[in-house]
C-alpha cells in the first residue's frame, strides 16, 4: 500500500494530512468525529461524480482503505475503487487493485462487477496489468472467479509468448483456485503439460510451476508418475552438477526451495525402475546428506535453516524409498548427532520425529536406533515438553525385548519427576511395553505395581483390567501377585487403584497365602477395610464382593465381615445398598448354593485376531458386577481382553440408539382430539414427508451423543469428543488413529463449514506413525443461516504409497447449540397461537421407521436431542409438546413443536413454531430426520 500511496511525494498530501489528524486524536471520540467527518466530505465528493477525476477518486479510495483498516464499516465507495480498475495511469489502476484485495471478500456482491476488468487485465499485453489482475485473482479466489478465469490463466501459464515473471505469477494463482475449488483444474488434463513446463529454462518460473504440481499431485498423484524422471533429472543437476545462476543460492544452497520441492513430489512415489535414474537419486541424496557438515562451519543462522529444510526432506524421501540400507545408515548417524542438547530444539524434534518413522521400518531399522538409545534418553529430560513427548514416543518404537527392561526401568525413573501433561501416556506406554516384552509376568505384575505407587492418579481403568486379566490367566504369577498386592496395600499412602487390584487379586487368590500368620485372611481384611473410608463408592462396592468372597472362603470371617454389611444397608448409594443387602443375606442360603454363586472366577478368553478386528460396540465397557459374578470387575464374560493396541485405541461408545426399546407393541390411539388451546390448522389432503436427505444410521446415533467412533477401515480410526456451551460456541476434540502397520505421510485433514457454523481447526502434521494416535482440536460457532446440511471432514494421506481419501459427516446440528427452556401451560398456548403463518409455522407428516413408543420419543427429545419436553400440557396423552432456544453469540431464537402420534398408522404430524423461519425450519428437518 505505501508503495501506491507515496507514488508521487506530495502526491496524496490530504491522505497524508487525515492520518496525521487521525493519529493527533487525544481519545476514541475525537478519532470517531475526525473519521466521520471526512466520510461525509468523500460520500458528498463521490455523489457529484463530474468533479471527481481519476487523481480525486484514487486519493479518497486510499482514505477510505485506511478508514477500513482503523476498523470502521464501510457502506459506499466500492464502485469507485472497481473504477479505478479501468484506468489508464498504472498508479489509479494499482490502487484500485488494492482496494479491490483489502475491501472484497470471495462472497462480495460487488465481484461480478469487476470480473471483466480482471479479464481485460490478464489478456491485455502489458506485465504491469497481467501481474495486478493475477494476485487479486489468488488474494481473492471466489469460486465465480475460478469458473470464468481459471482457463485463461491456464493458457496464460502454458503460452509460448508468456515472459517467466507472468508464469510464475500464474502457477501460484492456478494453485491457489485448485485448493479452494478443486473443480477449476483437472489433474488429467494437466499431466501432459506439466511435463512441458518442467522445461521452463527460468528457475523463478519453475519454481512456482514445481509448487503447482506438487499440489496437484498431492491430491491425485497417478496422473503425474510419468514426470518423477523429469523432476530426478532437475534434482541432480542442482545437486551433482551445479547447473544453477549464482542469482539463486541462497547462503550458499543452490535454490533451497525448489530442491524441497521436488523432494516432496518424489516422496509421492515408489523408487524408479530405471537403474540409471535410481542411481542418480540416490546419489543425490548421498550428496545432500554428506552437507551437513558444512552447517558445523557456519555461523550464519539462515545458512543452517537453508541447509537443514533440504536435508530434513531428503531424510524424509530417505525413508520413504527404504531401498538402501547405507543410505538408512547414514541418515540414522545424522540424526542421531540432530537429537544432542547443543542443537536448536525444532531440529531436535525433527530429528526424533524421523527416527521414529525409522525405527518403525523394519528390524534392521529399529536395531541402527537403538544404537542411539542413551542420547534418547537424555532428550527425555529435555526442558522443552514437544521434545520429551517425541523422545517418549521413540524408546517406545524402538523397544524391542533385548532392551525392553532398561527403557521400562528408564521410563520408571523419569516418571517419579515427569510433569502432568506427559504423565498419561507415559503411564500408558510403560504398561503397553511391560505386557508386551516381558520375559515372566511377575516382572509386569512390578512394573504395573510400581506405576500404581508413581502416578496412581494416570492407571486408566483399562490398565488394572488387563492385570486381572493376565493374573487370572497365569497361575505362576497368582500367588506372587497376591503378596505383591498385598504389601502394597500395606503402604499408608496406597493409591485407590492399588486398593481395587488388592480387592479383586485377594477376593480370587488370597487363599494361595492365607497360611502365611504375615498374610493371614485377617490380616487380608483389615488391610482392605483400613481404606475403606477413603476410597469412592464404585470401590467399596468392589470391595464388599471381595468380603462376601472372604465369607465363603473363610468362615471364621463371617462375624468379622457381616457388620460391615449390616451397615451399609442404609447407605446413599443404591449400589452400596444392594449389594450390602443381598450379601448379608447370601450366607443364609444353602452352602451348595453359597459356592456356585461365589465360585473362582474362570479364566478370560484371548481374543483371537479377527475378534479384535471386529469392533463391538460393547468393547470398553466396564461391566456390571453383581453377588452372582462374586467378584468385581472386570467379568470374564464382557470386559474387554486388551491387546497391546487395544491401550491406545479409541473406544467405540455406546450409542443413545442402542439403549432405547427397538420394538414396542402400541395399541391404536385417537389423535382426533386437540386441545382448545392449540387451533387445529386448515384441513387440507396430508401429505407424508421424509426428510430431504438419507441420513446414515451410525451418523443419526453420533448426533445424539457428544463422543464416539465417526469412521473405522483397515487404515484409520477416527473419532470424536464433543463439548458445547451456552452461547453458541463449541469444540470437538477429533481422534485419527493409524491402524495399519506403515506410516501415514502427506496426512492432511480440511473442514467445510455450512451456513449456520463456523469452523477453526489447527493443521496437523503430515506423518502419522504406524498404531499412533493424532488429535485436532476444532472449534465452532453457530450463526442463524440455513440448517440444511451437515459439516463435512476431508482426510488425505498415503500410505505404504497408496493414496487413500476418507470424507465423514461431522454430527453437528442446530440442536447442539439449544438451551432448555421451560414454560408453563398457559405460556406456551399463548405464544403457540401468536404464530399462525408459514414460514414460521410449519406443519409435516412424518411416517415412523417403527412402532411408535412414546417413551422411546421422549428419550430421545429429553436426552438425545436436549429438547425440553412439557408434560401435562397437551390434555391428548398421546401428543408431546416442547420448547428450547436456539443460541448463537449474539441472539437467542426461541421455538415450540408439538407431535401428534398416531400408533395404529405408525404417523406423527409434527408441528413447529418459531419467530425465525429458518429456526422453524431446521428444528423441522431435526425432528423428521429422528422421527422417520
Amino acid at each position: 500500500m505505501s508503495t501506491a500511496i507515496a507514488s508521487s511525494k506530495g502526491g496524496l498530501r490530504g491522505l497524508n494530512v487525515f492520518i496525521t489528524d487521525v493519529r493527533a486524536a487525544q481519545n476514541k471520540e475525537e478519532e470517531e468525529k475526525r473519521v466521520n467527518k471526512e466520510m461525509a466530505k468523500i460520500r458528498k465528493k463521490f455523489k457529484e461524480a463530474k468533479e471527481v477525476d481519476g487523481y480525486a477518486r484514487k486519493k479518497y479510495v486510499s482514505k477510505l482503505m485506511y478508514i477500513y483498516m482503523l476498523g470502521y464499516e464501510l457502506d459506499f465507495g466500492y464502485i469507485e475503487a472497481v473504477n479505478l480498475l479501468s484506468a489508464t495511469k498504472f498508479s489509479e489502476k494499482c490502487m484500485g487493485y488494492l482496494a479491490l484485495s483489502l475491501l472484497l471478500h470471495e462472497n462480495h456482491e460487488m465481484l461480478p462487477l469487476v470480473i471483466q476488468s480482471l479479464q481485460n487485465d490478464i489478456q491485455s499485453r502489458n506485465d504491469f496489468h497481467q501481474s495486478l489482475a493475477l494476485c487479486a485473482i489468488a488474494n481473492i479466489g471466489s469460486k465465480e472467479m475460478g469458473e470464468s478465469l481459471s482457463p485463461i490463466v491456464q493458457k496464460l501459464l502454458t503460452a509460448k509468448a508468456t515472459k517467466p515473471i507472468i508464469k510464475k505469477k500464474s502457477a501460484l494463482c492456478l494453485l491457489r483456485l485448485y485448493r479452494k475449488f478443486p473443480e477449476s483444474l483437472s489433474s488429467e488434463s494437466w499431466s501432459d503439460r506439466i511435463l512441458l513446463l518442467l522445461d521452463e529454462p527460468d528457475l523463478g518460473s519453475l519454481t512456482s510451476t514445481m509448487g503447482l504440481l506438487l499440489g496437484l499431485a498431492q491430491e491425485n498423484p497417478k496422473p503425474f508418475e510419468s514426470a518423477t524422471n523429469k523432476v530426478i533429472l532437475l534434482l541432480s543437476k542442482i545437486v551433482l552438477q551445479k547447473e544453477i545462476s549464482k542469482d539463486y543460492y541462497y547462503y550458499n544452497v543452490a535454490n533451497p526451495w525448489l530442491q524441497v520441492k521436488l523432494l516432496q513430489f518424489l516422496s509421492l512415489y515408489p523408487s524408479p525402475e530405471d537403474s540409471t535414474l535410481k542411481g542418480k537419486l540416490q546419489e543425490s541424496l548421498r550428496r545432500i546428506l554428506s552437507s551437513a557438515d558444512s552447517a558445523k562451519n557456519q555461523a550464519t543462522p539462515n545458512h543452517k535453516n537453508a541447509l537443514h529444510c533440504v536435508l530434513f526432506e531428503a531424510i524424509s524421501l530417505v525413508v520413504h524409498l527404504d531401498d538402501d540400507r547405507e543410505l538408512i545408515r547414514t541418515a540414522t548417524t545424522l540424526l542421531a548427532k540432530f537429537v544432542l542438547p547443543k542443537e536448536h530444539s525444532n531440529i531436535r524434534y525433527l530429528a526424533l520425529s524421523a527416527l521414529g518413522t525409522i525405527a518403525s521400518l523394519d528390524n534392521e531399522s529399529s536395531s541402527l536406533v537403538t544404537k542411539h538409545q542413551e542420547t534418547v534418553l537424555q532428550a527425555l529430560r529435555d526442558v522443552d515438553i514437544s521434545i520429551r513427548k517425541r523422545a517418549l514416543d521413540l524408546l517406545y518404537g524402538m523397544c524391542d525385548k533385548a532392551n525392553a527392561k532398561t527403557i521400562v526401568s528408564e521410563l520408571l525413573l523419569y516418571l517419579a519427576s515427569a510433569d502432568f501433561a506427559i504423565k498419561e501416556e507415559l503411564v500408558l506406554k510403560i504398561a503397553i511395553l511391560a505386557e508386551k516384552f516381558a520375559s515372566d509376568y511377575s516382572w509386569y505384575v512390578d512394573v504395573i505395581f510400581q506405576l500404581v505407587n508413581l502416578a496412581g492418579d494416570f492407571v486408566t481403568d483399562d490398565i488394572w483390567f488387563r492385570v486381572v486379566q493376565i493374573v487370572t490367566n497365569h497361575e505362576d504369577i497368582q500367588e506372587y501377585a497376591a503378596k505383591t498386592v498385598l504389601s502394597t496395600l500395606q503402604q499408608p499412602d496406597c493409591h485407590e487403584v492399588g486398593v481395587k487390584l488388592g480387592g479383586y487379586i485377594l477376593g480370587e487368590f488370597g487363599h494361595l497365602i492365607a497360611d502365611n500368620p504375615s498374610s493371614s485372611p485377617l490380616v487380608q481384611f483389615k488391610e482392605l477395610q483400613s481404606k475403606f473410608s477413603n476410597i469412592s463408592d464404585v470401590t467399596k462396592s468392589l470391595l464388599l464382593s471381595t468380603y462376601v468372597k472372604f465369607v465363603n472362603v473363610y468362615p471364621e470371617l463371617s462375624d468379622t465381615i457381616k457388620p460391615v454389611f449390616q451397615s451399609y444397608q442404609t447407605s446413599f448409594d443404591a449400589e452400596l445398598q444392594q449389594r450390602a443387602f443381598e450379601y448379608s443375606r447370601i450366607s443364609l442360603v444353602s452352602d451348595d448354593l453359597m459356592q456356585t454363586v461365589l465360585d473362582a472366577m474362570p479364566q478370560f478368553t484371548e481374543r483371537t485376531v479377527s475378534e479384535e478386528d471386529s469392533r463391538s460396540p460393547e468393547k470398553g465397557r466396564s461391566p456390571k458386577v453383581t453377588a452372582s459374578s462374586s467378584s468385581s470387575q472386570p467379568s470374564s464374560s464382557s470386559s474387554r481382553n486388551l491387546k497391546n493396541s487395544d491401550l491406545i485405541s479409541i473406544s467405540d461408545q455406546p450409542s443413545l440408539i442402542s439403549d432405547l426399546p427397538q420394538n414396542v407393541s402400541t395399541t391404536p390411539v385417537n389423535t382426533t382430539s386437540t386441545p382448545a388451546h392449540i387451533a387445529p390448522q386448515q384441513q387440507t389432503p396430508v401429505q407424508v414427508n421424509q426428510p430431504k436427505e438419507v441420513v446414515p444410521d451410525a451418523l443419526k446415533r453420533n448426533t445424539l451423543i457428544t463422543e464416539g467412533v465417526l469412521h473405522q477401515d483397515q487404515y484409520i480410526q477416527i473419532g470424536f469428543k464433543s463439548e458445547y456451551s451456552n452461547n453458541g460456541h463449541g469444540r470437538m476434540m477429533i481422534y485419527y488413529g493409524n491402524s495399519s502397520p506403515s506410516p501415514f505421510l502427506n496426512f492432511r485433514t480440511s473442514f467445510s463449514s455450512v451456513p449456520f457454523l463456523s469452523i477453526n481447526a489447527p493443521p496437523m502434521n503430515p506423518t502419522l506413525d504406524s498404531r499412533a494416535q493424532a488429535q485436532q482440536l476444532v472449534t465452532m460457532s453457530s450463526s442463524l443461516a440455513e440448517f440444511n446440511a451437515f459439516p463435512t471432514l476431508d482426510v488425505s494421506f498415503l500410505s505404504n504409497g497408496n493414496p487413500i481419501q476418507v470424507q465423514i459427516k461431522l454430527p453437528v446440528t442446530l440442536i447442539r447449540f439449544v438451551e432448555q427452556t421451560k414454560i408453563s401451560g398457559p405460556d406456551f398456548y399463548s405464544q403457540w397461537k401468536q404464530i399462525e403463518n408459514p414460514p414460521q409455522s410449519l406443519q409435516s407428516v412424518v411416517k415412523s421407521s417403527k412402532p411408535i413408543d412414546l417413551g422411546y420419543v421422549n428419550k430421545v427429545l429429553t436426552v438425545g436431542l436436549s429438547l425440553t419436553v412439557l408434560p401435562n400440557v397437551d390434555p391428548n396423552l398421546n401428543n408431546i409438546v416442547g420448547t428450547g432456544s436456539y443460541v448463537t453469540s449474539t441472539s437467542k431464537t426461541p421455538f415450540l413443536f408439538r407431535l401428534e402420534s398416531n400408533a395404529a398408522a405408525e404417523m406423527f404430524r409434527v408441528s413447529v413454531k418459531s419467530p425465525h423461519p429458518l429456526v422453524a425450519s431446521g428444528i423441522m428437518r431435526l425432528l423428521e430426520i429422528h422421527l422417520s
